[in-house]
């Protein structure tokens, strides 16, 4: 009885599909040729390509949007650091905005 060969389907990350779609948009070659040369099925480099951004104003964008993102969560962050910062610089003479009896201050 013949025994089949066990076809192992190859998994590509994300920076190698980046890499691929941005070589299809930058070098001018037909998706085939691009295909090619990564050893790979033209219609898989045309599925990614359905997937992801079209065009480098598409990369650029998606980029602003992180980058804005990115600032906006950074100055959330610096927001919550400065008010635990004023609530651990608190002076311990008052409590809940009273001066605290048998301290100096309360005399």
């Amino acid at each position: 009885m013949k025994q089949t060969p066990v076809i192992t389907r190859r998994k590509f990350d994300e920076s190698f599909n980046r890499q691929a779609l941005e070589n299809l948009i930058k070098s001018g070659k037909s998706g085939k040729v691009i295909a090619q040369e990564l050893l790979l099925k033209a219609n898989r480099l045309y599925a990614w390509k359905k997937t992801k951004p079209h065009s480098l104003a598409d990369l650029r964008r998606e980029r602003k949007a992180a980058e804005l993102k990115i600032r906006y969560l950074q100055e959330q962050r610096d927001i919550v650091i400065k008010i635990l910062g004023t609530l651990s610089e608190r002076s311990p003479k008052v409590m809940n905005g009273s001066p605290v009896p048998g301290r100096k201050e309360f005399n």
